[in-house]
């Protein structure tokens, strides 16, 4: 992997859509069905339809995984995720269902075998010893596309309150990553990357408790991931941003006017440079969804998510908080006022 190659975004565009397009083809005739990951959790070899994990899917799935391409009952999107054998991960670690959630109690471990089996009959997982044509071995274009079942290829996340990554800071990204290693930190989010760095065996040290040190195939992967998303733009575009604004009601936009006034004094300093990017390792809060702002600025609210954050948001008024969501939820980098 040279660095021109991975700056540039339409040539790794070009590759991780092509990518896209063998994990949803159906061939006619071969053998082999394009798949991820040479292996998988389950080794009963049950051969599991659709039919049997549907009604599993929509008792322990449906809350969270219901709406366009994240509906989880339309067997050509969760066959996508099996296919990137997310599914398996989560299923095989227990970070899915959520912990904690009324379907992380309920589900049995029946189910989760099941489920397992369905997805790596989907995914045609090779038998050991042998080889699939269609396995992506590249470490780091798998993780890609790992990354972009939840947060879209260019970035631009395609579930509902999922934070966007187009446009972070590197050094943002990075530390992201290292904060989900620590050992305190559990969820989707870390148990996700802490199986990445499993799976591929990349070693990392943890110093004072709070500190990562990554051996150096980990910092080339982490490097490569910060570059990559950094690299991408915000999405969709300022027009189709102002029309979001345009569309919103009446009581909306003086929000919206309300936490323009508020991001412009107090956010935009660190979190908008000329180049419209944020500062070094500040995130792009820009264009992000409206449920992640919410949930971000609630969690700073309660003093968590690191000390920067929870010290300035602590000295807002809920109504403040209340109009920083549809301002920066309906605005582009581009039509803000960055600090010079």
């Amino acid at each position: 992997m040279t660095n021109s190659a991975i700056e540039d975004p339409a040539k790794w565009m070009v590759i991780l859509m092509s990518i896209f397009f063998l994990l949803n083809c159906q061939p006619s005739g071969g053998p082999h069905q394009p798949i991820l990951q040479g292996k998988g959790a389950s080794t009963s070899g049950q051969n599991v339809s659709f039919a049997e994990v549907l009604p599993i899917f929509t008792a322990r799935c449906y809350r969270c995984h219901n709406s366009g391409t994240n509906d989880w009952t339309k067997e050509n999107n969760l066959r996508r995720v099996a296919l990137s054998g997310v599914l398996v991960r989560r299923l095989s670690t227990n970070t899915m269902p959520q912990q904690g959630s009324p379907e992380a109690q309920a589900i049995t471990s029946a189910d989760r075998e099941k489920l397992i089996a369905w997805a790596d009959g989907e995914a045609g997982l090779a038998a050991p010893g042998t080889s699939d044509p269609l396995v992506v071995k590249d470490r780091n274009l798998s993780v890609i596309v790992r990354c972009s079942v939840c947060h879209g290829l260019n970035g631009t996340a395609v579930i509902s309150g999922i934070p966007n990554l187009a446009s972070h800071d590197p050094g943002y990204i990075t530390g992201r990553l290292s904060e989900f290693l620590l050992p305190s930190q559990s969820g989707t989010m870390p148990g996700v990357i802490k199986q990445i760095f499993a799976d591929y065996k990349l070693g990392f040290q943890i110093k004072n408790g709070t500190d990562v040190e990554f051996g150096q195939e980990a910092q080339n992967l982490v490097n490569f991931l910060a570059r990559y998303f950094s690299n991408q733009y915000v999405n969709p575009p300022a027009e189709e941003f102002q029309k979001r604004h345009d569309a919103l009601s009446d009581d909306d936009k003086k929000l919206f006017d309300a936490g323009k006034k508020l991001v412009s004094e107090q956010c935009v300093a660190c979190h908008l440079r000329p180049d419209y990017r944020p500062r070094e390792s500040i995130p792009m809060i820009f264009g992000q969804p409206a449920e992640y702002i919410r949930g971000r600025l609630a969690q700073f609210k309660k003093g968590e998510g690191g000390q920067v954050m929870p010290t300035i948001v602590a000295g807002l008024s809920e109504d403040d908080l209340k109009a920083v969501v549809p301002y920066l939820s309906n605005s582009h980098p581009t039509q803000a006022q960055p600090s010079q």
